[in-house]
């Protein structure tokens, strides 16, 4: 409980900053009320919001749970690197090829769409650095809360590992709009 409501703190100062940035510069109005400060910046802020489950869990590990926070990593308690570079391996193998398929793909002949414009380097280079280091932050939360935290959470009440993994399936999908 203590994890849950310093996150809904943090998302909700995090909301109000992005609220009163929004009023200070004058920027639009999305459909939703908030302020548009731009796609990257939003993105930024989408990110964010996540992100900073990652203290959290980190702290709700050594502070109340008294264990090391390397025992949401691994079972060893410690990042398996080795293990890490194989996945990372097979992710890249499986993500070139649905990029190279997803290419060879027809696509619709309606015309080019606003969103097929090339943007520039500037950019484009910029979105890459922001992205290469929110998404990391934003994913590492993700994990360490869902698979890492609450999985163990659970496990430490029931027998099989089974039953362990129930509520953190459900919960990761649906924080993912259930596909």
């Amino acid at each position: 409980m203590l994890l849950l409501g310093a996150l809904l703190v943090l998302v909700v100062l995090l909301f109000l900053f992005w609220y009163v940035l929004g009023a200070v510069t004058g920027a639009d109005e999305l459909p939703d009320g908030g302020p548009d400060l731009g796609p990257l910046p939003n993105t930024v802020l989408e990110l964010m919001s996540i992100a900073v489950a990652l203290p959290l869990v980190l702290l709700a590990v050594l502070w109340p749970g008294r264990r090391p926070v390397g025992t949401l990593t691994s079972v060893t308690g410690r990042m398996r690197w080795r293990w890490l570079g194989w996945c990372l391996l097979a992710a890249l193998l499986s993500t070139s090829l649905l990029t190279a398929t997803a290419f060879l793909l027809p696509g619709d002949d309606t015309g080019p769409e606003e969103s097929d414009v090339w943007v520039g380097w500037g950019s484009f280079l910029t979105s890459v650095v922001v992205l290469t280091a929110f998404v990391p932050l934003q994913a590492a939360a993700e994990e360490y809360v869902f698979r890492g935290w609450l999985t163990q959470a659970v496990g430490a009440f029931v027998r099989s590992p089974w039953f362990a993994l129930l509520p953190q399936a459900p919960l990761f999908a649906a924080a993912h709009g259930w596909g």
